[in-house]
């Protein structure tokens, strides 16, 4: 099958207008409340959405980053600031969301400006992470190309040794 054939029929979940929500928050916490319950694979995390920023000039990124909480209409996900994403927001605080759920035939988009987190709420978050993952954030210099993989092993040795019996800033 050549990929101008591939084609799949989408038929699984019809959408009429009285079975949404004029409010959209309730209307997205409804749809992920049923990606999340619905049978899917393992692998699928129905938090991961894809983010596109862009850069004041119009070079537009995207990547994948997980929705880690909905607070008051407004998602939440956490980035290293030093990061192509975290530069293009810096310049241009506009941003789109994509959640694609195919076990349910369905997809959300979202749109709109960003703003960061307060410190202490971040810093909260970093702190929640698994202690190898703090230490692999702390040793990537996000966005930059490695010269070699154990550049980036010995960075984490390196810190793991330095941080061994105490916080991980």
């Amino acid at each position: 099958m050549t990929m101008h054939e591939m084609r799949r029929t989408y038929a699984m979940n019809d959408l009429d207008k009285k079975d949404v929500s004029v409010d959209p928050i309730i209307q997205f916490d409804r749809w992920f409340g049923e990606a999340k319950s619905a049978e899917r694979p393992d692998w699928l995390e129905v938090n991961a959405m894809t983010l596109s920023t862009s850069s004041s000039t119009g070079d537009v990124t995207s990547r994948i980053v997980l929705l880690k909480q909905v607070d008051q209409g407004e998602f939440v996900f956490y980035t290293n600031y030093d990061s192509i994403k975290g530069k293009q927001l810096a310049e241009n605080p506009k941003a789109a969301l994509c959640f694609f759920w195919p076990h349910l035939e369905r997809q959300v988009r979202i749109e709109g400006l960003i703003r960061k987190t307060d410190r202490e709420e971040a810093v909260r978050y970093f702190h929640s992470r698994p202690r190898e993952s703090q230490i692999g954030a702390l040793s990537s210099k996000q966005s930059r190309e490695l010269q070699t993989r154990e550049e980036l092993q010995s960075r984490m040795e390196e810190l793991a040794r330095k941080y061994e019996s105490t916080e991980i800033p």
